[in-house]
């Protein structure tokens, strides 16, 4: 993959039955430093965010700071009327009716996400809430305040407490540009036969602020396949749209059923970083694919890896061929 596609790095671990059983580390993490990628370097995972951003919210319902059924407006007043119907749980399954990007985002702006918040207020919704699944990073923004004003605490606060340091997860974290992360990766892209370094986005978008490693993500993956204090029985309760039809995803993961096995999943494309989880509840395994290049196959790559490990569940031909709503 990293040959075809013109990768510099790539970091890929599997576990299975509660502990890893394989890491690889490949490539560069910086072209121009020549940095290795190891356990340790530090990759953007894009919309692979989401799910962190549900479990803080699950974390803050266990505490009885928040329901899932709550109204928005319950937590942010100043929404407008239009979001009366708009729930918590609206919010984290896509089903909210909020476009899928804040109007007018501007990556390379230093503007705080709360901004893109309150200027939704003025956008029409695509549809009433419940009625209908459209993928929207908005509606992951606007969770993420209703985080901090549930929880008390700035939204990046909020996670690191809820959820990385109750897993154990010392080198994930959500950070703007700017910040200090120590391995963090470069990303790149290709211009014809030349590789060009990818620069950064400056605005912090919650929907995929989350920064990790590949040893971070083994451990958090053991974290959910063993049923730790947030458990993934818990994040893949696929959601119902009003009129009782369920859609193939639940709180910031896609669900599918494959030969009567669950395949619990989410890619994530910010910027150049492209990046893979797959969780087979049902065989214990999770495989994790981390890449620093808008080219890189890494949904791919974890589907053939998934399909070496349980070759029945066909998850190239399911999975892998879907369009992917994350990308773009």
């Amino acid at each position: 993959m990293m040959a075809a596609d013109g990768v510099p790095g790539c970091a890929v671990a599997i576990v299975r039955g509660g502990r890893e059983v394989s890491c690889h580390c490949h490539g560069v993490a910086s072209v121009e430093l020549s940095a290795p990628v190891t356990r340790e370097t530090v990759f953007k995972l894009g919309s692979i965010s989401k799910h962190f951003i549900a479990a803080a919210a699950l974390a803050l319902v266990r505490r009885g700071r928040l329901s899932l059924s709550d109204s928005v407006r319950d937590h942010l007043p100043e929404a407008p009327e239009s979001w009366a119907g708009m729930s918590v749980g609206h919010l984290a399954t896509h089903t909210s009716g909020l476009p899928r990007d804040p109007a007018n985002f501007a990556p390379f702006e230093d503007r705080q996400y709360e901004w893109y918040v309150a200027s939704a207020f003025a956008l029409p919704l695509l549809a009433q809430a419940g009625a209908t699944w459209a993928y929207s990073n908005l509606g992951y923004f606007v969770l993420a305040s209703v985080i901090s004003r549930a929880s008390g605490m700035p939204f990046r606060a909020a996670i690191r407490h809820l959820v990385f340091d109750e897993a154990g997860l010392a080198q994930t974290s959500i950070a703007h540009a700017w910040d200090i992360v120590g391995h963090r990766a470069s990303s790149y892209l290709r211009a014809g036969d030349a590789l060009l370094n990818a620069g950064d986005v400056r605005s912090l978008r919650p929907s995929g602020a989350v920064l990790s490693s590949v040893s971070d993500m083994a451990q958090w993956m053991r974290v959910l396949l063993t049923g730790g204090s947030t458990t993934l029985e818990e994040l893949s309760s696929v959601a119902q749209l009003d009129s009782g039809a369920p859609v193939r995803y639940g709180l910031g993961l896609f669900v599918d059923t494959l030969n009567g096995r669950r395949v619990v999943h989410h890619g994530g494309a910010l910027w150049c970083f492209r990046c893979q989880l797959v969780l087979m509840p049902d065989e214990q395994t999770g495989i994790v694919v981390l890449a620093n290049a808008r080219e890189a196959s890494a949904r791919r790559l974890a589907c053939v890896l998934g399909d070496h490990l349980h070759p029945d569940l066909d998850l190239v031909r399911v999975i892998g061929s879907r369009p992917d709503p994350t990308s773009g």
